[in-house]
């Protein structure tokens, strides 16, 4: 999924910035999954890795692992920087113009703080 298709689309997009290693995302990628599957229809979600050692086999380990449905991308920094953002455990919520809604850096969010963040974004 990019931006462009989410768009097209008419769909906003919620971007999670992550690495396999990371403990913050380890609490975070459950609660996007759980939560996941109730916005599916409203709004894209993908994964980007941070890591350029996380190769697509780590990324397709860890989703078969953690049971993750949405689409997780392998280590691509140079996305994290066109987004301003520099650390895994980062959310961008992109509004259906394109436009970056909130950012939440390094930190883990909750079931009802990650559904107040999709709520702004598809209502």
């Amino acid at each position: 999924i990019s931006l462009e298709s989410s768009i097209r689309q008419g769909k906003p997009l919620v971007i999670y910035f992550s690495a396999s290693w990371c403990p913050i995302c380890a609490k975070n990628r459950p609660v996007l999954q759980e939560l996941y599957p109730n916005y599916r229809d409203e709004l894209n979600l993908v994964m980007i890795s941070i890591d350029p050692s996380d190769t697509k086999k780590v990324m397709r380990e860890l989703a078969a692992d953690e049971g993750l449905t949405h689409p997780i991308v392998p280590g691509a920094p140079e996305v994290m920087r066109s987004f301003g953002v520099n650390s895994q455990a980062t959310t961008v919520g992109v509004t259906r113009q394109g436009k970056i809604a909130f950012t939440k850096t390094k930190t883990a969010l909750s079931k009802s703080e990650y559904r107040s963040l999709f709520d702004q974004l598809v209502s």
